[in-house]
């Protein structure tokens, strides 16, 4: 029933909008009180109550709050950490989870993974890997994923306090484009926008998957894991 969306304006920071819908996407409302950044990633609880929000895309230099909502989109809060970076949350909102890409800051001090067990009230840095660029997470939040700018693929078990390479991973060596998982974590798929992987057994080991097209960088799951979609782009 409810959905936020971000708008991103051209890779100039400081310009876009937030929009909600309580009505299936029907119809959509500008969140006039809210603030305004080039939105690159919105993440939302499974009862659209709570959501959080960050600039994100590897063209962006400089980076920006992260906001959190309680109030399914319609108000938002500003949070104590600033990336440029890509966003997960549990079914409950309790847990999120945030990799802060390279492309937004080069410092290693800001490099990395931050997760949130309070609904986004505070952040801890648990991993410091430079290039860090999208994450994945269970419904739960036990189960988090995170890839990187050629920099390797990692995973936790235990909300994200702690982390450990996917080394069954190891043909995805450059950057990983996509990565997503079933509600249980237990089936987790990526991809190098070249060629699919998969793995059902939380991202232990891993399948080379078949397919006919190339070039893509989204991929969604169902919450059993057995029914999937990827996109990607074209040249025109």
């Amino acid at each position: 029933q409810y959905q936020i969306a971000g708008q991103s304006s051209g890779y100039s920071a400081n310009s876009g909008t937030i929009y909600y819908s309580s009505n299936y996407g029907q119809t959509w409302t500008a969140v006039t009180s809210s603030p305004s950044n080039s939105w690159g990633s919105v993440s939302m609880s499974a009862s659209g109550q709570y959501a959080v929000i960050c600039v994100g895309d590897s063209s962006i230099s400089v980076p920006g709050p992260v906001y959190i909502s309680s109030t399914y989109g319609q108000t938002w809060s500003i949070t104590t950490l600033s990336v440029c970076g890509n966003s997960a949350i549990s079914a409950s909102g309790q847990y999120m989870l945030i990799a802060n890409q390279s492309g937004g800051v080069s410092s290693s001090s800001a490099n990395g993974t931050y997760v949130s067990s309070n609904y986004g009230q505070s952040w801890t840095r648990t991993y410091s890997a430079q290039g860090t660029y999208r994450v994945a997470m269970s419904a739960s939040g036990q189960y988090q994923f995170t890839t990187s700018y050629g920099n390797g693929n990692f995973y936790s078990y235990d909300y994200g306090q702690t982390w450990a390479s996917m080394a069954g991973l190891t043909a995805l060596t450059t950057t990983t484009q996509a990565i997503t998982c079933s509600a249980s974590g237990q089936y987790v798929s990526a991809t190098n926008g070249i060629a699919f992987y998969y793995s059902s057994n939380y991202g232990k080991t891993w399948t080379t998957g078949t397919t006919s097209i190339s070039s893509y960088n989204a991929i969604a799951v169902s919450a059993s894991g057995q029914y999937q979609v990827a996109g990607g782009w074209v040249t025109i």
